[in-house]
């Protein structure tokens, strides 16, 4: 979800897995500069981490 809570898309859902570390990856390409936030829900918790998209101008 970006700045102002407008939910964005959801990118791993009600996937069940086994203890271990799984790489996930989404594509950015199309958010506009700005800050957004993702949510990683687990059965012990949940944590909420943000990150900054920044557009480099071509020139």
């Amino acid at each position: 979800m970006d700045g102002r809570g407008t939910s964005g898309r959801t990118v791993v859902q009600n996937e069940q897995q086994e203890k271990g570390m799984y790489p996930s990856s989404a594509s950015v390409g199309d958010l506009s500069s700005g800050a957004y936030f993702y949510k990683i829900t687990t059965r012990p918790g949940v944590e909420t981490k943000r990150f900054v998209k920044r557009v480099v101008p071509k020139y």
